[in-house]
């Protein structure tokens, strides 16, 4: 049994190719436990076989709480997303949670949970949802569950909702250390995440993340978490959670040399923007030399009028230039993937295939990420004050959009709508992977750190994003392994409350 029990799970759009755990709900589960509160993360709970018997044995009548993190989910709330089986599994802990105590809360928190509070439709599988950064608050409303009190509810469209300000806190912690260790069932040596800042120092116009604002954590608890990682599981590869790594000269430098300066080697992927790294191109050589292989670059467009009307300001042949050194100076070493958004207001259907023949031209980029252009619900009375709503969806009419209806994520501006941007992000992803351009497979370089724990080389991920012919013996592989990790982390959830490692292979096996 646990006190609380916090389901979790990522999904990857049509890509069959996992990815890891996601950080959010093990940082909860570790900042509750240092209050003598137990906490179990049940994690890939879409994929997993035996979900009637997991639930039978954490949620118990001693459970207080049940959470579910929504952010990598693909959830009926969400507009553009239909996703039945997830739904109905949500259902079926619902159900069953209820079965136990009518009274005890099934909450949606996360990314997605603004998207469940705005649908209207929350109630049928939530009982509240959990809006915004909730780290310092968890406890504090964890605490008030098991003495009985109130929680401090606001409501929209007649659906409760917390928010931190409801609770006051004693912790001021801005970053958690991570308990990766207990109830966790880690493969030795498994990829992990790890914080290296909190929100955005830029205010890109279609964004609907925190902005212009960035805390950062203190480079000696980052190296000692890296050194713990290391010592107790032998973690070397790394997913960094930053909405931007490289977002000042100085961070990366003060990062990256204490990477440098660890007694081993790691390697790394992130978000990175082009800016700082036009400027300052001595700061892409540090990041790969720390170990960076792979590097999410959000370029959105290659229309430099359109591109800054949205907030990037980098003129693009100073981009193109960058991309192009990357590649011939350390080749296949970095993967880098180009992020484009189809639709963009001032940019025509012409306009993004020059792009795209530049891209298949000159193959700069080891992935190519496709985006149709989204508009989320918009709600003036939660705006600032609990969500930092993209400035798309909070004044249309400024950017040029003549039609938008969030509640069908659908829109036109005079050179696109919403209808023709999804069909032609479509055409040209075909195009790109026809033309060896992209990875009909490997969608995205946050897919490299579990492909690493499930045993593939770096070579052989770079192999899978090159050579399309191998798609096919690659997958077979992977799902092979993905059964392996998926069916022991079964196991372990099922045997006992205090999880033991369990073994994979270090390096992936000749393809046959």
């Amino acid at each position: 049994m646990a006190q609380v029990v916090l389901f979790s799970d990522i999904m990857v759009g049509k890509s069959e190719v996992p990815l890891g755990r996601y950080i959010a709900p093990y940082l909860l589960a570790s900042k509750i436990r240092s209050h003598n509160i137990t906490c179990q993360v049940i994690d890939y709970f879409t994929k997993i076989d035996s979900l009637d018997e997991i639930l039978k044995k954490y949620i118990t009548h001693d459970t207080v709480f049940v959470g579910l993190s929504s952010t990598f989910l693909g959830l009926h709330f969400e507009c553009d997303v239909t996703a039945n089986k997830t739904m109905m599994i949500i259902k079926q802990i619902k159900d069953f949670v209820k079965s136990i105590n009518p009274q005890l809360p099934f909450a949606i928190g996360g990314t997605k949970a603004l998207y469940a509070l705005q649908s209207g439709q929350m109630n049928t599988y939530f009982d509240f949802a959990i809006v915004g950064k909730f780290e310092n608050a968890f406890f504090p409303m964890i605490q008030a569950l098991m003495k009985g009190e109130p929680l401090p509810f606001l409501f929209h469209k007649e659906q409760p909702f917390l928010y931190k300000d409801f609770f006051k806190s004693e912790d001021t912690d801005v970053f958690t250390p991570v308990d990766w260790f207990n109830n966790t069932g880690l493969v030795p040596q498994e990829s992990l995440s790890i914080e290296i800042a909190k929100g955005c120092l830029y205010n890109c116009k279609f964004c609907n993340f925190d902005k212009q604002r960035e805390e950062k954590k203190e480079i000696t608890q980052f190296k000692n978490e890296l050194i713990k990682n290391y010592e107790l599981n032998g973690t070397t590869v790394y997913n960094f959670t930053d909405d931007c790594f490289n977002d000042r000269r100085q961070k990366v430098e003060e990062y990256c040399n204490a990477i440098l300066s660890l007694p081993f080697k790691i390697e790394w992927v992130s978000y990175t923007r082009v800016d700082v790294a036009c400027k300052f191109p001595e700061t892409v050589d540090l990041m790969v030399q720390s170990g960076a292989r792979g590097l999410f670059w959000g370029l959105e467009s290659f229309n430099f009028e359109v591109a800054r009307a949205a907030g990037k300001g980098t003129p693009t042949e100073k981009i193109k230039e960058m991309l192009l050194n990357l590649k011939k100076t350390y080749g296949n070493q970095v993967i880098s993937l180009g992020s484009f958004i189809i639709g963009l207001p001032g940019e025509s259907e012409q306009s993004i295939e020059d792009t795209m023949n530049w891209i298949i031209t000159n193959q700069a980029l080891d992935i190519t990420w496709l985006s149709p252009l989204s508009i989320k619900p918009y709600s003036e009375k939660l705006d600032k004050y609990i969500f930092d709503y993209a400035d798309y969806a909070r004044n249309p009419k400024k950017y040029g959009f003549t039609e938008v209806n969030v509640n069908k994520n659908e829109w036109a501006h005079p050179h696109m709508n919403s209808a023709q941007s999804i069909k032609l992000a479509e055409r040209l992803q075909k195009k790109l992977i026809e033309n060896g351009a992209a990875s009909s497979c490997i969608i995205t370089v946050f897919q490299y750190p579990h492909l690493r724990t499930l045993g593939l080389t770096h070579e052989q991920i770079v192999d899978l994003i090159k050579n399309e012919s191998k798609v096919k013996d690659y997958q077979k592989l992977i799902r092979s392994r993905q059964a392996e990790f998926l069916g022991n982390y079964q196991d372990m959830l099922l045997k006992q409350n205090s999880l033991t490692g369990f073994s994979l292979p270090v390096s992936a096996t000749a393809l046959s």
